[in-house]
C-alpha cells in the first residue's frame, strides 16, 4: 500500500492559508503564474537583504508525527534571482513537542541558489524523542522569489 501523505492541502490547489502561514517581510501570494501540477502553487518574493529569512509554513500543529520515526519529505521548488554570498532557498523540516511550539530540531534540504526551474528536493530525517508535530518549511534567505508545490511528508 502507498503510505498516507501527511501534508496537508499538497498541491496548494485551496486556499494555503488555512494549513500555512507566512514569516517574514515579503509579498506572498497563492500563485498562477508558475505551477508543478494542478493550477496553484505557493510564492514567496522577498526583497530583504541577506541574513533575513522569509518563509511559507505549515500551522504548527497541522501534521501529527511520531517521536523517534523516520519521514521523508519532499516539495517541488522553483527559484529566480536568489543570488549573493549566503542567499539561498531550501526545504526545511522542524520538529515540535507535544505543545506545538516547542522546538527540538530541523532537518533541512541542500541550498539552491541562482535561478532554477521546478526541482524535486527531499527531506529524510528522524524525529527526536517527545516530538509531536512536523512543520514543513519552505525558506528564502534573501532577496529572490521562491515557488513552491506539490509536497509530501510520509512516515518511512
Amino acid at each position: 500500500a502507498t503510505p498516507a501523505n501527511l501534508a496537508p492541502n499538497p498541491g496548494f490547489e485551496t486556499d494555503p492559508n488555512v494549513d500555512y502561514t507566512t514569516v517574514g517581510t515579503a509579498a506572498f501570494t497563492w500563485a498562477t503564474d508558475f505551477t508543478h501540477g494542478g493550477t496553484r502553487s505557493i510564492k514567496n518574493v522577498s526583497t530583504q537583504p541577506i541574513g533575513t529569512i522569509t518563509r511559507w509554513i505549515s500551522r504548527n500543529t497541522e501534521i501529527p508525527a511520531t517521536a523517534s520515526t523516520s519521514y521523508t519529505t519532499t516539495a517541488w521548488l522553483r527559484w529566480a534571482n536568489v543570488t549573493g554570498t549566503g542567499n539561498y532557498a531550501r526545504l526545511v523540516v522542524t520538529y515540535l513537542g507535544s505543545d506545538g511550539s516547542t522546538y527540538l530540531g530541523q532537518s533541512n534540504s541542500a541550498q539552491q541558489t541562482g535561478t532554477g526551474g521546478w526541482t524535486q528536493v527531499s527531506v529524510t530525517g528522524t524525529t527526536p524523542a517527545s516530538t509531536a508535530y512536523i512543520r514543513v518549511e519552505f525558506v528564502l534567505n534573501g532577496p529572490g522569489t521562491l515557488w513552491a508545490d506539490d509536497v509530501s511528508v510520509i512516515q518511512n
